[in-house]
């Protein structure tokens, strides 16, 4: 009832109700085997054990010897929930570790001997091709093409550029030379067309 549960709250849970010095502090209200937590926490520096049966009014007195018992039982349980807590902790550290290192995200990167990062070296070392006398098309292809591809075509050189200063020159000038090769193509055709053009009309008027 109400007033039976004010009265184990104002109480110090009756005389010779358990009360044990522990790092938490914790009491069992009800039966053990019908709540999901054991114990709650409280602001106090000790722990109460409420023994009770299913109708939670029958208590039970406990002698010295079951007082230490008890006290000791509580101790090693406490002992074993930490070592617990820390193994669990641990293992859960390991996973997300190798989870991480099979992602490809881990902190420690492996030294490639680059002075730029792994990803950044792999996106720039790639074989850019470096045109002597090269085809028009083969320049408009290597302009508009992320992955240049080796090809049989005379005159082309395709090797492996030392260093970014270099790449970045070597890269600029290949732009250009397709930037200009793209132009002359360009003027090509648009003389074509106008020639195309010239002889409709002057089919016409004939």
């Amino acid at each position: 009832s109400l007033a039976r549960w004010r009265l184990l709250q104002d109480s110090p849970f009756l005389a010779r109700h358990m009360l044990v010095k522990a790092l938490e502090h914790g009491y069992c209200e009800g039966s053990q085997h019908k709540r999901s937590t054991m114990y709650k926490t409280s602001r106090f520096d000790s722990s109460v054990f409420v023994l009770q049966s299913d109708a939670a009014r029958h208590t039970w007195l406990v002698d010295d010897r079951t007082e230490a018992q008890l006290r000791r039982a509580f101790a090693s349980r406490f002992e074993e929930e930490l070592q617990e807590r820390k193994q669990a902790r641990a293992e859960e550290a390991q996973a997300q570790g190798q989870e991480a290192e099979m992602m490809g995200k881990d902190k420690v990167k492996p030294f490639t001997g680059a002075k730029t990062a792994p990803g950044k070296v792999a996106k720039k070392s790639r074989t850019v091709a470096v045109a002597a006398q090269v085809d028009v098309k083969e320049v408009d292809f290597l302009r508009r093409s992320k992955k240049p591809r080796k090809t049989d075509t005379v005159g082309t050189m395709v090797r492996s550029l030392p260093s970014t200063s270099t790449r970045k020159t070597e890269t600029s000038q290949v732009e250009t030379e397709a930037a200009e090769a793209g132009m002359a193509v360009v003027r090509r055709r648009v003389k074509k067309k106008k020639k195309k053009m010239r002889g409709r009309v002057a089919s016409e008027g004939n």
